[in-house]
């Protein structure tokens, strides 16, 4: 098994809020059959949020066609479709930022910061009413599951083709392909620009 992991919320201590990740999944949300859940006043978080779990092969997330949408290192989650997390992946869902860490200690403990310059939803025509500041997740919705797989690791500093080719299994010439297919879908030409896109959030990690 993996080592254990902990969901933080980044603005509280984790004696006020913590979320172990278990082998059987576990449903995030406000509502009262949630396992994991959020208080009522973060309004934007659907009752049934997401789904997190834990296995032979690493942690996991699967958004569940929430309203808000769920971000991975600003990456907007396909709805209904299986992402591996990573220790250190910073969560956002509908405006509630946590962090995935081995030791709750370790967490940001302090949120990264909004504009009102963009509207969550992931397919057009599925507004939300809460802002994100990055990437509009529209741009994302063309991706495939493999290729939001590699957006994300990307966002993990992982941006040579040989070595994001050893985290999803994939050849380096099928890296390159889909990067080419990953910047025409996103109307990008490097992956500089791609990451500069979406890590516009980075600059309030703290020092």
């Amino acid at each position: 098994m993996p080592s254990n992991a902990y969901l933080v919320m980044t603005n509280v201590p984790p004696q006020k809020w913590l979320g172990t990740l278990l082998e059987r999944r576990q449903v995030l949300g406000r509502g009262e059959e949630a396992d994991i859940r959020l208080a009522p006043e973060y309004t934007h978080v659907s009752r049934r949020h997401a789904e997190f779990w834990t296995n032979n092969d690493g942690h996991w997330i699967a958004d569940l066609d929430s309203t808000s949408g769920t971000r991975v290192n600003s990456v907007p989650l396909a709805p209904n479709q299986s992402f591996r997390l990573t220790l250190g992946d910073h969560i956002w869902l509908g405006a509630a930022e946590l962090d995935l860490v081995a030791d709750p200690d370790l967490s940001r403990r302090r949120p990264f910061p909004r504009s009102d310059d963009e509207t969550i939803g992931y397919g057009a025509g599925q507004d939300a009413t809460v802002k994100f500041s990055g990437a509009p997740a529209h741009y994302f919705a063309a991706l495939t599951q493999t290729e939001l797989d590699v957006v994300l690791w990307m966002s993990r500093g992982f941006t040579d083709p040989d070595e994001i080719a050893e985290k999803v299994f994939r050849s380096p010439h099928t890296i390159r392909t889909h990067l080419g297919t990953i910047f025409s879908k996103l109307g990008v030409h490097s992956r500089d620009q791609l990451l500069s896109c979406l890590l516009r959030r980075i600059s309030a990690t703290p020092e």
